[in-house]
């Protein structure tokens, strides 16, 4: 890795860019650690959320927005409208409405690292366990 520097990684087109974190003073410390959970795919709720993603996915499609071949490809405003007129709910409207907070969040913390906005990257951060907590449900 380069010093003061993260990965954007975009999983769809394989693209990425380093994103600059612009140092402060004090000098935030970021810390990543291994909880050495160990996670088996197959045999877990995965496959689970994947099928409801889909078929969130296929609603959005036919309901909302032709355009929306993924998730990924879904806005806030989306799943506002997909909320609103009643197409998207439950645990449906959940699963969506995490994939596409989460890409805007990201988005979002690449934007508030450039700017050395420490204290938004941190609320970005406990809305993204909140999310992950809540909506997807694979979090304590």
């Amino acid at each position: 890795g380069c010093h003061d520097k993260v990965l954007l990684i975009d999983c769809r087109s394989l693209d990425f860019r380093e994103v600059s974190m612009a140092v402060s003073s004090p000098k935030p410390v970021l810390v990543i650690t291994n909880s050495n959970v160990k996670h088996d795919l197959g045999g877990s709720e995965y496959p689970v959320r994947v099928k409801q993603c889909k078929e969130a996915t296929e609603i959005l499609q036919s309901k909302i927005n032709s355009g929306i071949v993924s998730l990924r490809d879904a806005t806030v405003r989306d799943i506002e409208e997909a909320t609103t007129s009643g197409a998207l709910k439950g645990v449906l409207l959940q699963r969506a409405r995490h994939v596409v907070s989460e890409n805007q969040r990201t988005e979002d913390t690449a934007d508030a690292l450039e700017k050395g906005d420490w204290a938004l990257v941190g609320k970005l951060m406990n809305l993204s366990h909140e999310s992950m907590r809540n909506d997807y449900e694979v979090s304590c």
